[in-house]
C-alpha cells in the first residue's frame, strides 16, 4: 500500500507532536539541544531558485464561487477547499514557445503510446487539467469523458494526486465504458 507525502508528513508531525506530549506527561526532561547540520525549511527555500509559474489554475466550486488563481498542482491539491472544488481549468502561461519539462514528456508519451491524439502541448494541458480534480460526484463519468490515454499520463505525471487511485483502478479494471 502506498501512502502519499502529504499523509506521510502529515503522520510524523502528528508522531512527533505525540512524543512531545508523552515527554511533558511522564514529567521527564528533554534532552538538551545538539546542533546538527539539517537545514531549515527557510534555508532551503532561499537557497530553492524560484520556479517560474507554467500554469495558471482555475477552480470553481460547488457553490459556484471560485479560488483565487493557483499556480501549481501541489498548491490547489493543498488547499484547505480542494474537496469542494467542481471543476478545475488549467491555462499554460510559461515561457513560449511551450517546451515540456522531463515529467509533462514522460506523461505525453504514455498518452501518445495509449493512443493520444493532437499537438504534444494540447495533450499535455489535457494531462494537467485531469490531474487537477474530477468533479466527485460523477468522477468515473468524468474519467469516462477524459478518456484512457489522457489518464495514463495523469499517473505517468502526478502518481501522488488526490485522484490517482480512482484512475489506476479504472485503469486497471480495462477502463470500461
Amino acid at each position: 500500500m502506498e501512502i502519499s507525502r502529504r499523509f506521510a508528513l502529515q503522520l510524523c508531525a502528528l508522531a512527533a507532536g505525540a512524543g512531545v506530549a508523552a515527554v511533558a506527561a511522564v514529567g521527564a526532561q528533554a534532552a538538551p539541544a545538539v546542533p546538527t547540520a539539517r537545514k531549515t525549511p527557510t534555508d532551503t527555500a532561499k537557497e530553492r531558485p524560484e520556479r517560474p509559474t507554467r500554469y495558471l489554475f482555475a477552480a470553481t466550486l460547488y457553490d459556484g464561487t471560485s479560488l483565487p488563481e493557483l499556480t501549481s498542482l501541489e498548491e490547489l491539491w493543498s488547499n484547505s477547499r480542494y474537496l469542494q472544488v467542481a471543476s478545475c481549468q488549467a491555462k499554460y502561461v510559461g515561457p513560449r514557445p511551450q517546451a515540456l519539462t522531463a515529467e509533462e514528456t514522460a506523461a505525453v508519451d504514455a498518452a501518445i503510446a495509449a493512443g493520444a491524439k493532437g499537438s504534444r502541448e494540447q495533450i499535455c494541458l489535457d494531462i494537467v487539467t485531469a490531474a487537477t480534480r474530477l468533479d466527485q460526484r460523477t468522477v468515473e463519468a468524468g474519467i469516462r469523458r477524459v478518456g484512457a490515454p489522457i489518464i495514463q499520463g495523469v499517473l505517468v505525471l502526478a502518481p501522488q494526486a488526490p485522484q490517482a487511485a480512482i484512475m489506476k483502478r479504472w485503469i486497471d479494471a480495462g477502463a470500461p465504458a
